[in-house]
């Protein structure tokens, strides 16, 4: 009986450890965190809105390349606060400050040298990388002077070198200060921007926090750092509109409104990707309503307002003002009625809450800037505030913070995760792809050029056209759009596999777990007879669409062996479907395959064969061999090849081209108006030649993993710099080390006398 007892606990940590394989998703919280940025006032709006050089501009038929003057942007980094005591998780159960209260430490929040590498060396790097080879800015030409913040803000909170508000940083364009404090709600990290170059200029200084308990060398975790450190550059939805890059579309009838940025590059970008000529614009995430009241004082500190619609409604999260309204009193009320309607305080809502447009049609926007910012003028800027710059010399200043309040109603600085679900830029980050979109809305910011060659192609929703954007997901039960959304019910079986968009994991249609409503949804929600029936849990920022869902244990990266029949595990393994396909005789919807992307074309090689194949887009390959029989459907190059470790790719991938016969597929992502094959595409076959070896599922699992964990390699896709020392995903390979422990420590229990 002891033994038993002391059996329970060893299966809780294997099933913990385990669960680190999974793939999960970064939900950004920086419309939360920039309330805790600065001191605010509130004035009337009257303040009008600096069009952005780009907008003053005719608008740009073509991309405009950066000139001659431009040059990739510098961000310099410092990491402080790794190594103050208080500012990180030394130890379990110690207390740490993080946004706006300290937190307390558990195992998984703890700093270790290890995590502290990654993050320094990998991760960091890497994501500022993605950043630097597309932004140009005109270079400063001297340091850049840290003004001191206000006391209050978030960004007083992180530790700043002397110097560095004295003498300043040199050969710098941006400088961020990185913490690695505990994280919540599923956010991985989060960033804001500290100081800008003048009231309306370009930020120069921001702040990074990166939770330890998601500290991975994974591309992914790089693209989330990427994500934020963008937020910290001015990708944020007051700026735009500071910026007139956005308009609002109301409906009427519906009774809700829509916010897309409609701005030169964004809405030549957009048409380009969607193949739509009449977009209007590049919708943001739905709006999370959240009331904010008329203040009674003209300077309000320490706001400390919630983004509600991404977070569970929690006490810790549901004051709007501290000290000035409860949780009842911070929602609208049809927010109100969604929560009651969910069962309790503590249910997920979708952001898409619907707001009769009159309140917001007549409304100017409120402003709220730092006081700084409200306070500054020419004379307060003194030399040890100013900075030279092609144009002249500017003030460093406390960074404007800028809260488009309609009737008290906030926008989250977010692309619409239903259009562009793999997208950098969206609330819910996954693969994370720097797209053109993206690239287009730092450009007409006015601040920024961009690199266009080093756009990144995203297959959801290209070449879709209008009626992906203007009509549903699903009508009536039926989908015209049947690579990204999903209408048939899926068994438990194998044979319902199918690949996730990005291609990183097996998984199933959302649809199958979401649970139903208590009340009828908004009409332009109902795809099913069942008007109560949703495609998706509001949680996933899909307006209910039903679409391919990772399933834990079954990341192409990280997943389990047993639970994946027939596919690959390794760094470089990707999703393909399956045609007629079946694993060690059972039928199989979907597999990984290691991926190479040599020779500028997609070659793969699958479970039971140590051979490589070209597979041609939208082709299909014949496999036969001891595990897999059937067909695959072979991948868009761009679905594949954008993320995969490069460096990992030419040294361990096939030394030769296998088919050099064949047609070579450009090195290049394909131009965004590229159609995606469907699953059905692909009437020309590519055989593979039957290979009679005494290779197994085990054997090639062994194999790959061999090559993990001796691979040097960059994590992030694109870079190839960093050298790796953990499994692919920088954990240990999680669910191994969890299987060697769990034999180990049962075996130790065994032995008790």
């Amino acid at each position: 009986m002891r033994r038993l007892f002391l059996f329970a606990p060893l299966l809780l940590l294997y099933c913990t450890l385990v669960i680190l394989a999974v793939t999960e998703h970064h939900r950004c919280m920086h419309d939360r965190v920039v309330m805790h940025v600065g001191a605010y006032i509130f004035s009337d709006g009257s303040s009008a809105a600096e069009a952005s050089p780009q907008q003053e501009a005719s608008n740009p038929l073509k991309r405009q390349e950066p000139t001659s003057g431009w040059d990739p942007i510098r961000i310099k980094f410092f990491t402080d606060d790794l190594n103050t005591s208080g500012r990180f998780c030394s130890t379990v159960d110690e207390s740490v400050f993080s946004v706006k209260s300290s937190l307390t430490c558990t195992t998984d929040d703890v700093l270790t040298p290890e995590k502290e590498e990654i993050l320094v060396k990998k991760i960091l790097p890497e994501a500022i990388k993605l950043h630097s080879d597309r932004l140009f800015v005109e270079r400063l030409r001297g340091p850049i002077v840290v003004p001191t913040f206000d006391s209050r803000s978030l960004c007083s909170k992180f530790t700043i070198p002397q110097e560095h508000k004295t003498t300043g940083v040199d050969e710098a364009d941006m400088v961020l200060y990185v913490a690695a404090a505990p994280t919540t709600d599923g956010a991985f990290a989060w960033a804001a921007t500290c100081a800008t170059l003048g009231p309306n200029g370009r930020p120069v200084v921001g702040i990074i926090n990166y939770g330890p308990r998601y500290i991975v060398a994974t591309p992914q975790r790089v693209r989330v750092a990427a994500h934020e450190i963008a937020h910290a550059l001015g990708f944020n939805f007051p700026e735009m509109e500071r910026k007139d890059m956005v308009q609002i579309w109301e409906n009427g009838n519906d009774q809700y409104v829509v916010r897309r940025v409609n701005s030169s590059n964004v809405l030549r970008e957009t048409k380009n990707h969607y193949n739509c000529d009449s977009a209007e614009g590049m919708e943001l995430q739905s709006v999370a309503f959240v009331s904010v009241p008329p203040a009674k004082t003209a300077a309000v500190f320490a706001l400390t307002a919630t983004v509600q619609g991404e977070y569970e409604l929690g006490e810790s999260h549901s004051n709007v003002m501290d000290g000035l309204l409860t949780g009842k009193e911070s929602v609208d009320s049809d927010v109100q009625e969604r929560r009651e309607e969910e069962g309790s305080n503590d249910a997920k809502f979708t952001q898409n809450v619907h707001h009769s447009s009159h309140l917001l049609s007549k409304r100017r926007s409120i402003y709220a800037q730092t006081a700084m910012m409200a306070s500054q003028t020419p004379s307060d800027c003194v030399a040890e505030k100013q900075v030279k710059t092609a144009k002249g010399t500017e003030c460093i200043v406390e960074a404007p913070i800028y809260i488009p309040n309609h009737k008290g109603k906030m926008t989250l600085s977010h692309w619409s995760r239903r259009n562009a679900k793999d997208e950098l830029m969206v609330g819910l980050v996954g693969a994370g792809y720097y797209t053109a979109i993206t690239m287009g809305a730092f450009a007409d910011l006015g601040y920024y050029k961009v690199n266009w060659t080093m756009a990144e192609q995203m297959s959801w929703g290209n070449n879709s056209k209008c009626e992906f954007l203007n009509n549903k997901c699903v009508n009536s039960g039926e989908t015209k759009f049947s690579n990204m959304f999903c209408t048939t019910k899926s068994s438990k079986g194998t044979e319902s596999l199918r690949c996730t968009s990005d291609r990183q994991s097996l998984g199933t249609c959302s649809s199958i777990e979401a649970k139903p409503v208590e009340k009828d949804l908004p009409a332009r929600f109902q795809y099913f007879s069942d008007d109560k029936k949703v495609g998706s849990d509001s949680s996933e920022q899909m307006d209910y669409c039903p679409f391919i869902k990772a399933l834990p244990q079954k990341s192409c990266i990280s997943g389990e062996r047993n639970q994946m029949p027939g596919s690959v595990i390794a760094n470089n393994s990707r999703c393909v479907e399956g045609n007629g396909l079946t694993a060690n005789n059972a039928a199989v919807g979907a597999v990984c395959v290691e991926v190479s992307c040599k020779f500028n074309k997609v070659i793969v090689r699958y479970s039971g064969n140590d051979e490589w194949y070209s597979c041609p887009e939208g082709k299909n390959l014949t496999v036969d061999g001891t595990v897999l029989q059937g067909k695959i459907v072979c991948p868009k190059y761009a679905d594949v090849c954008n993320t995969i470790n490069k460096t990992l790719d030419e040294s361990q991938g096939p030394e030769k081209d296998p088919d050099t016969v064949e047609a070579i597929q450009t090195s290049q992502p394909e131009a965004t108006g590229t159609a995606r094959p469907t699953e059905n595409d692909g009437n020309q076959e590519v055989t593979a030649p039957v290979v009679q070896n005494e290779a197994s599922t085990t054997t090639e699992a062994n194999r790959s993993e061999t090559k993990e964990e001796n691979n040097t390699s960059s994590v992030s896709g694109q870079n190839n710099n960093a050298t790796a020392k953990k499994g692919p995903d920088g954990s240990f390979k999680a669910s191994s080390f969890a299987s060697v422990m769990f034999v180990f420590l049962t075996l130790s229990v065994i032995m008790l006398p």
